[in-house]
């Protein structure tokens, strides 16, 4: 978001007066409850998880010719309410019915299948503890577990499918205004991306001064607006706040985004520290549960790689004995999590007198420096194997931002220098292999173009981490090591 300061003293908007009705000015479509969509993908959920569980059941029935088996109410139609409480329970511990989660559809799938998995779980371990799992088929159960899989995240896509049909033909859940006081007010694409496509905006609006804001009241209630946006220079920002206070009874989320000229920082959220306000400026990429889960993850790929990948790396610690003499090892300081240094462990690639500790000369193709089985350890990544060991140690993670030597640099430049976002990097522990360098994005850094390209894809992927977005790096990665025309 942009929002520049302007020396203005005039209104140049839409009339602040429309009638409510004046569809040139208002979002097309119908308005749609967020809530009323949770609660119909609660109870569709309900329904497929009962569905799936008594469809095999009647098939079992009528293969035997026993008529509908809820007939006579075997044991296995008593774990289903069963089911359902578990399922609840977990899509409310998971967050998987927020309002926030709904629309965001990687998201909602992710905790859907969780909670499936983390019922059935359940339900095996309760019938295990109880001594009662001979009372139930196993191949009844295992059906159940399959369809469930199948259709509650296959009916998930199709509501979500259905609903971006209902978002591009013009339906929306929030109405939207952005008033610029002394400032430019955001367009309606901003509050459409900050909103995730909730929100659909009214033209903006400009206010030649803070007296204005009284009008606020009557756009809220004249154009039935759930939301304003208000933007305005830092300076004026706290007689905002204190004009604002005014129209606390309107039932209506009301913003204010203060323009902080030259800052690069992302204002999180805000809230009443006693008399005093707080803003958080800063909040951390990967956090909670979330960093439990990665470092987990971290912890056994490394483990067992180092487990599986032993001989290989036997076998490559004597090539390097035989055919140059020096350590095995390479050892070497390098930028890592929250700007700290660490030792990055690596295969000995190049002859131990040309060995460069701090990068002053970056490596090219056909390098002079690199033995034979550097070159092949190289081109093959089986050079970064020692890594697990930082990994192990918390130093690294499997996936992440490469690093960088102390002293690399691009045109002359150093990193930080060449690239503003560059410190961006340094908010999550650094990768052996990463989104930028399966984008072909490996080798040398010799322009501030390349190190550009780089840096964007490190912040695309600590901005939309995953699990499965790791899991997909690493299988990328694992097909690049056969053939990668960057790697040398």
């Amino acid at each position: 978001m942009s929002v520049r300061a302007v020396a203005t003293s005039r209104i140049d908007a839409p009339q602040l007066d429309a009638s409510p009705g004046d569809s040139s000015t208002g979002p097309q479509g119908r308005r749609i409850s967020m809530h009323q969509s949770i609660a119909e993908f609660i109870a569709l959920d309900c329904v497929l998880i009962v569905i799936c569980g008594v469809l095999p059941l009647e098939v079992r029935a009528l293969a035997v010719g026993e008529g509908f088996a809820l007939g006579g109410l075997p044991a296995e139609a008593n774990v289903i309410p069963l089911s359902l409480a578990l399922f609840l329970a977990c899509q409310k511990s998971w967050g998987g019915y927020r309002t926030q989660h709904m629309i965001d559809q990687s998201r909602s799938l992710q905790r859907l299948m969780l909670s499936l998995f983390s019922t059935f779980s359940v339900l095996m371990a309760l019938g295990a503890a109880a001594k009662v799992t001979q009372d139930y088929s196993r191949l009844w159960f295992f059906s159940w577990v399959a369809l469930a899989f199948i259709a509650l995240p296959g009916a998930r896509l199709m509501a979500f499918r259905r609903l971006r049909r209902a978002f591009r033909t013009g339906d929306y859940v929030y109405r939207a205004m952005s008033v610029g006081a002394l400032c430019d007010p955001l367009e309606a694409s901003e509050i459409d991306r900050m909103s995730k496509g909730l929100s659909k905006a009214l033209p903006p609006a400009r206010l030649h001064g803070l007296d204005e804001i009284a009008s606020l009241a009557a756009l809220v209630r004249d154009k039935r607006i759930d939301e304003i946006y208000v933007t305005v220079p830092w300076a004026l920002a706290p007689e905002v706040f204190r004009r604002l206070d005014a129209l606390r009874y309107l039932s209506a989320n009301i913003y204010v985004l203060p323009a902080v000229s030259g800052a690069r920082l992302n204002f999180v959220r805000a809230r009443k520290r006693g008399e005093g306000l707080q803003i958080q400026v800063l909040d951390r990429p990967i956090g909670g549960w979330n960093s439990w889960l990665k470092r987990w993850f971290d912890i056994a790929a490394a483990g067992t790689a180092l487990v599986l990948l032993a001989p290989v790396m036997a076998v490559i610690s004597l090539a390097i004995l035989i055919e140059s003499r020096g350590p095995i090892l390479f050892r070497q300081p390098r930028n890592g999590f929250n700007g700290g240094v660490f030792e990055l462990l690596k295969f000995r690639s190049m002859y131990a007198e040309h060995a460069d500790l701090h990068a002053g000369q970056q490596t090219g193709k056909r390098d002079q420096r690199v033995t034979r089985v550097g070159r092949f350890i190289r081109r093959t990544s089986l050079d970064e194997l020692p890594q697990m060991i930082n990994v192990l140690k918390g130093e690294m993670s499997i996936v992440g931002p490469r690093p960088h030597a102390l002293k690399t640099s691009a045109e002359g430049k150093p990193l930080a220098d060449a690239v503003s976002d560059y410190a961006f990097r340094h908010r999550v522990r650094p990768g052996i292999t990463g989104w930028a360098q399966v984008n072909g994005l490996r080798g040398e850094l010799d322009s501030i173009h390349k190190l550009r390209q780089r840096v964007q894809f490190d912040m695309e992927y600590i901005e939309n981490w995953s699990l499965g977005f790791d899991v997909h790096i690493v299988l990328r990665t694992l097909r690049l090591m056969f053939h990668d025309p960057y790697a040398y």
